[in-house]
């Protein structure tokens, strides 16, 4: 495995990022990554290093409970789709197998998770008892890792700027590939159709925060 940066999870269910327990994982169960965002279609997958990436009709739509999705994902001054624990919130998303250890690693490179990257911005969390709806696709001895965000970049997100074109590639690839009920939820639970959509998302964020003052 790459080498493993000094971290304290902080997350509930953070998942550790290490050699052995992640080489006695892939051993014993079958090993998915729920994607929300440019994970939720095939080529959202593609140019991450992966030998075994997910092919479309290998995608399994679910939904989960307890997270919101929004612009959450920061990497200095622009936001990506990411998620943060909200209890009354649900959300909807795309299964991707991961087939090794090795591609499981180069995903989450890519993605920038605390331990394996000193550039965090998310860090992984099992959600496997957070998964419903699938539609009995999933094995018995599956687990689901998701990349999450700490609730402070609900807040940090107010001083950055979406990704050039990022939420319009997102969502012309669910359109493409994912159902049109898919589709709908995905827009209903933190979904955007571009990146006008997500700013007027955090304009009203910024907007709220002045009321309370």
């Amino acid at each position: 495995m790459e080498t493993v940066y000094k971290y304290k999870p902080v997350l509930k269910n953070e998942v550790p990022v290490f050699l052995e327990p992640m080489q006695k994982l892939f051993e014993e169960k079958t090993v998915f990554v729920l994607g929300y965002g440019s994970l939720a279609h095939s080529n959202g997958w593609l140019g991450r290093g992966l030998l075994q990436p997910p092919k479309r009709d290998e995608l399994i739509e679910c939904k989960a409970r307890g997270f919101e999705r929004g612009p959450y994902g920061l990497f200095g001054l622009t936001h990506f789709y990411g998620v943060i624990r909200h209890s009354e919130k649900k959300m909807n998303g795309a299964l991707g197998r991961i087939k090794s250890l090795d591609d499981w690693v180069y995903l989450m490179r890519t993605e920038c998770i605390a331990g394996l990257t000193s550039a965090v911005n998310y860090r992984v969390v099992d959600i496997t008892e957070n998964i419903y709806d699938d539609k009995g696709e999933l094995p018995s001895n599956a687990v689901v890792h998701m990349v999450v965000n700490r609730p402070s970049n609900r807040q940090d997100i107010q001083h950055a700027w979406p990704s050039h074109e990022y939420y319009s590639y997102c969502w012309n690839g669910i359109k493409l590939e994912r159902t049109p009920e898919f589709a709908s939820v995905f827009l209903q639970t933190g979904g955007f159709r571009n990146d006008r959509w997500a700013q007027k998302f955090i304009d009203a964020l910024i907007k709220k925060a002045g009321r309370a003052r």
